[in-house]
């Protein structure tokens, strides 16, 4: 009983992790309220004063920054209508108003949530971590967006309390795979409004860690 239990288990777990998007929004819980930390998408083409945006065709966005891998760079991009604002007083994200911020140094806020926000910093040339940065913020969920040579990889890394042992907690690292346009069938002119739904215009292929 115990064995056919396991295995269903682990039939449960390979199905779900077959069944995930690494395309579109991804969030945490706060409360009773869910933080969206990123949102991998479609490449708008041009920035606000109509310059034309190189690199790949997915995009990181975070709070008001879209980040954009060309070549071996990360390009930094502030989107955002400064005139309209949520119900925290944040700039609102608008994907047809990006200018380019290269000036950006990883590690700094892309949204505040109270007194802190949410933080993109980069771990290697290929990796940035996107996570909320406020006290007991080490117990929360975070991800990994790493660039590949098939798009961009979204890694889910799962705080797993162990309540008698505090110290084994841990987070543990699960990719949702690599979403990428290569396949798919781009809808005409998506790009150009600045659209952020990709999750049915995008494929998930296979990721290798």
């Amino acid at each position: 009983m115990k064995k056919m239990l396991l295995v269903l288990f682990v039939l449960g777990l390979i199905s779900s992790l077959a069944k995930a998007d690494p395309c579109g929004s991804k969030s945490i819980q706060i409360g009773d309220a869910q933080l969206e930390l990123i949102k991998v998408t479609d490449k708008p083409e041009k920035t606000a004063d109509g310059q034309s945006i190189k690199g790949s065709d997915e995009v990181l966005i975070s709070g008001i920054y879209m980040f954009v891998r060309n070549g071996q760079t990360w390009n930094v991009y502030r989107c955002a209508d400064d005139i309209k604002r949520d119900k925290s007083n944040n700039p609102v994200l608008n994907l047809n108003k990006c200018v380019v911020k290269n000036d950006f140094e990883f590690g700094n806020l892309v949204k505040r949530y109270g007194n802190s926000g949410i933080t993109v910093r980069k771990t290697d040339s290929n990796r940035l971590e996107i996570r909320l940065n406020v006290a007991g913020a080490e117990d929360m969920d975070y991800y990994d967006v790493k660039s590949t040579s098939e798009g961009l990889e979204v890694i889910q890394n799962k705080f797993q309390e162990n309540k008698q042992q505090r110290y084994l907690s841990h987070h543990e690292r699960v990719s949702l795979g690599v979403c990428s346009a290569k396949n798919s069938k781009r809808a005409s002119g998506a790009s150009s409004k600045g659209s952020t739904s990709s999750s049915s215009k995008s494929q998930k292929v296979k990721s290798g860690n």
